[in-house]
């Protein structure tokens, strides 16, 4: 068991299955019931939320989220990072600015959500990080054009596990440069899930072996906390909800779980 010494806080990145995207949108409609807002947001989509401050959103998410659950789980105070819609690159990118910026003392864990491997990281003309999903419900692309050749000609199942992984194993070696105080946990899908999907109608059919040679050794990253686990692990994609987030008692189990498995690995 690994020794960690005055722990003061944990601070969390990843996507918006980390941030508890959804938990909070109840509270949003006070005067409509539960099956009227999910009405709403279906017929509407993402533009349902145009009347509200995202900041205010998401930090009402966070307190729901599994992020809360495991800090209290751990006994620590906590700060959520995460950002609805952002790829794995993002992630590491506002953890090394935020390093860089004074933001993480050394009296910090970090846990990282991992996000899915179909998400890219793009930097806009101002030098801000921003992500693309390879998905058509994502109005960040440029056009539709645009993101069909980019599926076809560069965004195979195969590019996309590689520079996946290729962030993982960054974090990992992070982590030993911070001391072993960052920790990554899978959010949307573990490795072996992702590797085990095919994704139609963009991408290879299978995944090239030697794709898979280079990659495959991930379920031994030492910062990885539970390397068989992840939200799609419980089955709790919740196609009930619109946006097919987790539900509250996911997340509370979730971040249980997460923490028990911690506190396997290290000593606070």
């Amino acid at each position: 068991m690994k020794m960690l010494s005055n722990i003061k806080r944990v601070v969390f990145y990843g996507c918006s299955f980390t941030v508890g995207s959804e938990l909070s949108d109840y509270e949003l409609f006070p005067d409509l019931t539960a099956a009227e807002v999910d009405a709403l947001k279906l017929k509407k989509g993402f533009s349902v939320y145009d009347n509200f401050d995202r900041s205010t959103i998401d930090s009402m998410d966070h307190q729901k989220s599994w992020a809360r659950w495991c800090a209290d789980e751990l006994g620590l105070s906590w700060e959520n990072r995460a950002k609805l819609g952002s790829s794995l690159g993002e992630s590491v990118f506002n953890l090394e600015r935020d390093i860089i910026n004074g933001l993480i003392e050394d009296t910090d864990l970090i846990i990282v959500g991992l996000t899915s491997n179909n998400r890219i990281l793009k930097i806009s003309p101002h030098g801000h990080p921003e992500s693309l999903i390879f998905t058509e419900t994502d109005s960040r692309w440029p056009n539709k054009k645009f993101m069909e050749d980019y599926i076809k000609h560069l965004g195979t199942d195969s590019y996309l596990l590689y520079h996946w992984v290729k962030e993982i194993r960054y974090l990992d070696l992070l982590s030993s440069k911070l001391g072993g105080r960052l920790f990554q946990q899978y959010a949307w899908a573990t490795y072996n899930e992702c590797v085990s999907w095919t994704s139609p109608p963009w991408g290879d059919t299978g995944f090239p072996d030697a794709i898979l040679e280079i990659t495959n050794d991930v379920s031994n990253f030492e910062s990885i906390i539970d390397p068989n686990f992840s939200f799609s692990t419980l089955k709790c994609w919740d196609n009930s909800l619109p946006f097919k987030h987790p539900k509250l008692e996911t997340h509370k189990e979730f971040g249980a779980h997460v923490a028990k498995q911690l506190k396997l690995r290290i000593d606070l």
